[in-house]
């Protein structure tokens, strides 16, 4: 009996073995056909029937992508709201993992490694590898210097650069703890190498903002060298430090950024005459941008000082951003540029008057708000009149336009004003400003008081004095999709509401609407940011609103 029950057993062993093998011979069947799949799978893949010059391009276009998002400030319409700090992943690194044969093609593709960040410190492994993998492709080069006594590490960054590399560098970034650290960086950049490096983009950072002059150090051998550096820049910012003001240079120059000057430090800041020597000098400059900045008065003890100087027409002006300025300033920038040709104004944060030492002067609030929205208000009615003769076609010097030559080809097309005026916006003057912006498509209004009266302006009619028909009339802001409204202390989640379905129904939708906190205090009752995007879903494509601080 006990063998029989052995034998059966050995057998119900031999069995499951048996079944194992087959097991082991179907698994390795299925590895067969699932390899073929995917080959096949690979090879109908579109992607990877593309030329492997097209996948190149691909990868720079993505690389290129990922560099413009980062390069941009953070946003605060990001709907996460949160202040956590993601280290992103390369774009080149992230294709490069992907697979053998895009690995070797992402390596090979010398515009992806070209953009060296020497803030990682010695031994500078990875920018000297990334050095190499860019070959010959002109290079982006960031240098963020934290240690103002350490000139070892700096030393062996620019003896990695500037022999065999400077000819290759077109942006050039530096951020450093002092004026030192600037002026010897730019001076072995362009003295210290047999070619000048061909910088189109530079940007100047100090960290302790002393407003200080950049003071390059040149005899007369090396003179031509720094000139035909200084001619080639498009794109230049400067945070902390200056340039001499007295002999601007920038005849190229596209793009020009202004931060973090003070009263306080001798030629710190330009004078009205050397502000607008910057500008006569600049005649291709498309972007002005103008940050917790200052320009000196020629006389100081007079307000309106800026309507003493003789505008400049800059036509090829396209961006305007005057942020923290103080307002007299602010006014003397909108009154002396003239763009024909803008397209977009951004004014934030209006500052007290200042004089020419320093000092905070006391001028009376209700008459600064005043002065401040009649500055905008004449800046944008200049960019009207030009666009009406424009379209009428007449000289620029035929007299004066005239409501009758609407519709107008209107460049101006994104406005922000935020904290602007510390009073209440009174609603005439606001809804004067959207009248003069016909082609207005996007507009950011931030930390302002005005009712829910300039909100029903912007969804119904207003009449236009026409002798011929009297009865003429137009919608204000025909062409605005697009619409921010964050902080404004009198408004109602109604009068937003109200707002976005008017335009929805009157063909001329709010395609993307962003609502943060903002309607007046006593609308603030729990839930009501969440029942106001459900009501405002029908009518907005994309929407966001946030409710004490939280995007519902």
């Amino acid at each position: 009996m006990a063998e029989t029950q052995l034998e059966h057993l050995y057998r119900l062993v031999d069995e499951k073995f048996a079944l194992l093998d087959e097991i082991e011979l179907s698994l390795q069947r299925a590895r067969r056909q699932l390899g073929a799949a995917r080959n096949q799978s690979r090879r109908l893949t579109p992607i990877n029937r593309l030329p492997p010059e097209l996948l190149c391009a691909i990868f720079i276009l993505g690389q290129e992508a990922q560099d413009e998002e980062l390069s941009q400030e953070i946003d605060d319409d990001d709907e996460s709201h949160a202040s956590l700090e993601i280290e992103s992943v390369p774009f080149s690194v992230t294709v490069s993992h992907v697979c053998r044969k895009w690995r070797n093609m992402a390596i090979d593709t010398a515009q992806l490694w070209t953009k060296l960040d020497f803030s990682e410190g010695p031994p500078y492994r990875w920018s000297k590898m990334l050095l190499e993998r860019s070959k010959t492709a002109p290079l982006n080069i960031v240098l963020s210097l934290s240690d103002s006594d350490n000139k070892s590490g700096i030393d062996t960054v620019m003896n990695m650069i500037v022999p065999h590399h400077s000819g290759r560098v077109e942006t050039l970034g530096i951020n450093a703890i002092s004026l030192n650290q600037i002026n010897w960086i730019l001076s072995r950049f362009i003295f210290d190498s047999n070619v000048v490096p061909p910088i189109i983009d530079l940007s100047l950072t100090e960290a302790e903002a002393s407003s200080e002059l950049v003071a390059i150090s040149v005899d007369k051998a090396n003179l031509p060298k720094l000139g035909q550096m200084i001619a080639g820049i498009r794109r230049l910012a400067l945070s902390g430090v200056q340039l001499p003001w007295h002999s601007p240079a920038f005849s190229n120059l596209t793009h020009l950024t202004l931060e973090n000057t003070s009263m306080d430090v001798e030629n710190a800041c330009p004078t009205e005459d050397q502000f607008m020597g910057i500008l006569k000098a600049s005649p291709k400059l498309q972007s002005l941008t103008m940050r917790d900045t200052a320009i000196k008065a020629d006389v100081e003890d007079h307000p309106e000082w800026s309507f003493k100087r003789k505008p400049m027409r800059m036509d090829a002006l396209t961006s305007l951003g005057i942020h923290s300025l103080p307002w007299n300033v602010m006014r003397f920038v909108l009154h002396v540029v003239v763009p024909p040709n803008l397209q977009e104004l951004h004014i934030s944060g209006v500052e007290a008057r200042l004089s020419n030492d320093g000092e905070i002067l006391d001028d009376d609030p209700g008459a600064v708000d005043l002065s401040v929205m009649g500055g905008v208000l004449s800046f944008l009615s200049l960019l009207n009149a030009f666009a009406t003769i424009r379209a009428s076609g007449d000289s620029e010097d035929e007299g004066p336009v005239t409501d009758t030559q609407r519709p107008i080809p209107y460049t101006f097309r994104i406005l922000t004003l935020d904290s602007i005026v510390d009073g209440p916006f009174p609603q005439e003057r606001l809804i004067d400003i959207l009248r003069l912006t016909p082609g207005l498509e996007r507009l950011t209004l931030e930390t302002l008081d005005f009712p829910d009266e300039v909100l029903r302006a912007m969804h119904g009619v207003w009449s236009v004095p026409n002798a011929s028909d009297p009865t003429r009339s137009e919608l204000i802001c025909p062409k605005l999709n697009w619409l921010k409204l964050s902080d404004i202390a009198s408004i109602t989640s109604d009068g937003i509401y109200d707002l976005a379905k008017a335009r929805y129904q009157m063909k001329c939708p709010l395609t993307t609407l962003k609502v943060y906190d903002a309607w007046e205090n006593n609308d603030e009752e729990e839930g009501l940011g969440l029942r106001l995007k459900k009501r405002l879903e029908p009518f907005v494509e994309n929407l966001t609103v946030m409710d004490a601080g939280v995007v519902v």
